[in-house]
């Protein structure tokens, strides 16, 4: 994702600067108009205003707080935290980040690599609004970037409840859902946030069943449009899948199962996908279907 988040800057003009752990991989960027590939990590800083981290994501970002550490102090330079995180690892390296002198924003990215710098692409940044608007027009070439507000969690939590709808379909809809409204009780957001984030998801949802991913948003999305609606009928579901590099999705699942586990919520459907995960030896690009069959009545989310 980094290099395609560089290329992308790149041929759309914007000077970029790429440091990575393992600087080998970098090898075929070097000959790249616009593009300079630095070897430390201290001068890839100095070099940008803003800067953009993408890292393997792990428990509590650990990976990305050591990459965070060994960058240094720094003065008036904004970090965009793109890196796989979810809400509470985001308030706790912004502590860290702002303590370095870092004018931090955190979110993720909904997209992969062939589809960056399309339409369809979709990058959710949250933070203090003086930081995040100017990034907006700065970062537009990579595709829509979207507010999602000040708190600094707001942005990894959509792109928790997009992955567990996913994953998961109905279910992993309901869940997040409920992980929305727990989240927004123990941080005490207003509800008047709380419901414009809720419809920003419920829009996401509708958009993903049309694009990228259809077959597995499209139950979701029917839902989302009627939620209010209290005179559903029964029907029945069958989705549910994921795709992607193993160790991505790993890591991804890892995040989402740590936020769960946080908020006291039920997260044995990912250690499940986890055991199957372990299980296939192709490390590289895989997927996974599984179908969930149930019988939905609206009295059942009375709950949530």
């Amino acid at each position: 994702m980094g290099q395609a988040l560089a290329k992308c800057l790149a041929g759309a003009g914007t000077p970029v600067t790429i440091w990575n752990r393992s600087i080998k991989k970098l090898d075929a960027l070097r000959d790249m108009d616009k593009i300079i590939v630095e070897a430390d990590i201290k001068k890839a800083v100095a070099a940008s205003n803003v800067v953009i981290m993408n890292v393997v994501g792990d428990s509590g970002m650990s990976t990305a707080n050591k990459v965070l550490e060994a960058a240094g102090s720094v003065e008036k330079k904004t970090l965009i935290q793109w890196s796989t995180h979810h809400p509470f690892a985001a308030k706790t390296q912004q502590s860290i980040a702002q303590d370095l002198g870092w004018q931090y924003t955190a979110g993720a990215m909904l997209t992969d690599p062939p589809n960056m710098c399309q339409d369809g692409a979709f990058f959710y940044v949250s933070g203090q609004e003086e930081y995040v608007t100017p990034l907006i027009s700065h970062l537009s070439p990579l595709g829509k970037i979207l507010n999602v507000g000040t708190d600094i969690g707001l942005g990894s939590l959509i792109d928790i409840a997009m992955l567990q709808t996913g994953f998961y379909g109905i279910d992993g809809f309901l869940m997040s859902m409920a992980a929305v409204r727990k989240y927004f009780l123990k941080e005490k957001l207003s509800s008047e946030v709380e419901t414009s984030f809720i419809k920003l998801i419920q829009e996401q949802a509708v958009h993903f069943s049309k694009t990228l991913f259809p077959e597995f948003y499209n139950v979701a999305a029917m839902i989302a449009l009627q939620s209010s609606n209290t005179d559903l009928d029964n029907f029945l579901l069958t989705l549910g899948g994921a795709t992607g590099p193993r160790a991505t999705l790993v890591g991804a699942l890892k995040v989402e199962k740590e936020f769960l586990d946080e908020l006291n919520i039920d997260s044995k459907h990912i250690e499940h996908t986890l055991n199957l995960l372990s299980t296939i030896p192709n490390p590289d690009y895989t997927y996974l279907g599984w179908n969930y069959q149930y019988l939905l009545r609206p009295s059942s989310n009375d709950e949530l």
